[in-house]
């Protein structure tokens, strides 16, 4: 039986600047997010989320963009 809380997606937050990033981190993490790798290039991180949690982010102020990236899953 698949334990469905522990599948969660990788999605790619792109932030509308870099000082909209860390504000946009906590978001993500009250959530029950992990945030797994932050970009330098561009305001943006990588995040775990649950599957179906993130559209709560749309229209947020801080965030351009989310775009899932992959499945990950934290079954042994």
């Amino acid at each position: 039986m698949a334990d469905q809380d522990s599948k969660k997606i990788e999605h790619m937050v792109t932030c509308k600047n870099f000082e909209d990033v860390e504000p946009a981190k906590e978001l993500f993490i009250k959530q029950g997010g992990k945030i797994t790798d932050t970009r330098t290039l561009y305001p943006g991180f990588t995040v775990e989320m649950p599957k179906d949690s993130v559209s709560t982010f749309e229209g947020n102020k801080y965030i351009d963009s989310v775009e899932v990236t992959g499945e990950v899953s934290t079954r042994k």
